[in-house]
């Protein structure tokens, strides 16, 4: 869980520290949160193209809801061996964190796993 302050500082914060920020949590917590419904999940689209969005806490997913979706969890190692290699063949790409003021952060799956990979073997040599 995370408090207004943080979720304050965070909106406020640039885009690389958002991003660093939310890779470190999503490893550290071993999930993501994402957006959806009894139907599926949430996606955005960016210049025609499909766009998933992830966010560290499921705090940051609300602020984007705009109906019936609800935060939800995902296993870190679920999302990448079962959903970012159909993102990938679909073709879409990540939302890292995006906000209601329409900040955020747009990478391939390759570059997201990576990101993620990075952080996990950073992790572990401490």
């Amino acid at each position: 869980m995370i408090d207004q302050e943080e979720i304050d500082n965070l909106l406020a914060a640039s885009a690389l520290d958002r991003v660093e920020y939310c890779i470190e949590q999503i490893v550290e917590a071993a999930q993501v949160w994402v957006l959806g419904t009894e139907s599926g999940f949430t996606m955005f689209t960016q210049d025609e193209q499909g766009v998933f969005p992830v966010w560290p806490y499921a705090e940051f997913a609300e602020l984007l809801r705009t109906g019936e979706e609800k935060p939800e969890a995902i296993a870190l190692e679920r999302f990448l061996q079962h959903y970012l290699p159909h993102f990938k063949e679909q073709g879409y790409k990540i939302a890292i964190m995006p906000l209601p003021t329409g900040k955020g952060v747009v990478v391939s799956t390759h570059d997201f796993a990576e990101y993620i990979q990075v952080a996990q073997e950073a992790d572990d040599a401490f």
